[in-house]
C-alpha cells in the first residue's frame, strides 16, 4: 500500500515523509536565547518516545554546544498544565533561571503561567523569557504575546498531497523525502536576563 508520513521515524526503512525541521527549529529558538545573554536555557520537551522530541533535543543541544552554553531538559505530555508543572520543577530547582524553551505553544502558555505565579516577570530583563513552537493564536494572544518558531501548516499540506501523488506515478519512496522550513517570529515573551 503506497503512504507517506507525516513526521519522520527513527527507522532506517526508507518510506516517503513529509516533516518540518524540528532540528533546526530548536537550534534557532536555542541560539536567540543565548545571543541575548541567557546562559542557560532550560527545556520542557515533549514525551521522550516520539520521533520530534528526539529531533528537537539535537538542535538545542547543538546551539548549546556550540555556544558552551547550558541547561536542564525535562519530558513532559503536551498541555497547559504539563507545562506549568514542568516549569514550576525547572524554576524551583534552578532559581536563577533565565530562559525557558518550549516543545509547543500549548507548553510555553502553561510556562508563562507558572513564571508569573512565581512572581518573577515574562520577556523583560530580570525575568525569564520564554519561547514556544507552533505559531499558534493562542500564543498570538498571550500575555505577553509568545516568541516562537513557525512552520507552514498549508505548505506541509501540499507537500504531502504531491508526495502522494508522486509516489503513485511511480517515484520511489527514497526520493520522496521533504524536510520544510522554519522561520523565528520574536515577540514579547523574550528578552535579554
Amino acid at each position: 500500500v503506497p503512504f507517506v508520513t507525516y513526521g519522520r521515524t527513527a527507522s532506517a526503512t526508507p518510506h516517503a515523509w513529509v516533516d518540518t525541521d524540528n532540528e533546526r527549529a530548536f537550534e534557532l529558538a536555542t541560539q536567540r536565547l543565548l545571543s541575548m545573554g541567557h546562559r542557560a536555557v532550560h527545556f520542557i520537551n515533549g514525551p521522550a518516545p516520539y520521533a520530534f522530541a528526539q529531533l528537537r533535543e539535537r538542535g538545542w543541544r547543538r546551539a548549546l554546544r556550540a555556544a558552551k552554553g547550558r541547561g536542564r531538559m525535562v519530558h513532559s505530555e503536551l498541555s497547559c498544565a504539563a507545562g506549568d508543572a514542568a516549569a514550576q520543577g525547572l524554576l524551583a530547582r534552578d532559581t536563577g533561571c533565565t530562559a525557558l524553551l518550549c516543545a509547543n505553544d500549548t507548553l510555553a502558555l502553561g510556562a508563562l503561567a507558572a513564571v508569573k505565579r512565581a512572581g518573577r516577570a515574562v520577556g523583560k530583563p530580570g525575568g525569564v523569557s520564554v519561547v514556544g513552537y507552533g505559531n499558534t493564536e493562542a500564543g498570538r494572544y498571550a500575555d505577553p504575546a509568545l516568541t516562537t518558531i513557525d512552520y507552514s501548516i498549508e505548505d506541509n499540506g501540499r507537500r504531502l498531497a504531491r508526495t502522494v501523488l508522486d509516489l503513485l506515478a511511480g517515484r520511489p519512496s527514497e526520493q520522496l523525502q521533504h524536510l520544510e522550513p522554519v522561520r523565528l517570529v520574536p515577540r514579547e515573551s523574550d528578552s535579554a536576563p
